[in-house]
């Protein structure tokens, strides 16, 4: 996790910057988004999603890759801004109306 992670981060700070993400970090995040999706099926009774015991960390770790690549060739990314919360390092898509929006909220933080 740490690896897609820090290599989407080091991505997007460079991008932000101007800067091209460097190669080890491409690879990174693409290897990771080569791997194959979580099987998802649909419950018993038609309206959830049947529990997946055999759920591979892995195939998590490819949705993180791909939504990166989705983010960084995709309209959003104009709208992508880092926290300016003290020693908050999270970026973050700007959604709101006047798009000034400087902070994340405390109760989103990731772990």
């Amino acid at each position: 996790m740490k690896r897609v992670r820090s290599a989407a981060s080091t991505a997007c700070r460079r991008a932000l910057s101007g800067k091209s993400p460097v190669p080890p970090d491409i690879e990174v995040v693409n290897d990771f988004a080569a791997l194959p999706p979580p099987v998802v099926q649909l419950g018993r009774t038609g309206n959830a999603l049947k529990e997946n015991d055999d759920l591979d960390a892995s195939a998590v770790f490819g949705m993180i890759a791909r939504d990166a690549i989705d983010l960084f060739t995709g309209d959003d990314f104009a709208k992508v801004k880092l926290c300016a919360g003290e020693d908050c390092s999270i970026y973050f898509v700007d959604h709101s109306r006047p798009k000034k929006r400087t902070f994340i909220e405390r109760n989103l933080r990731a772990v």
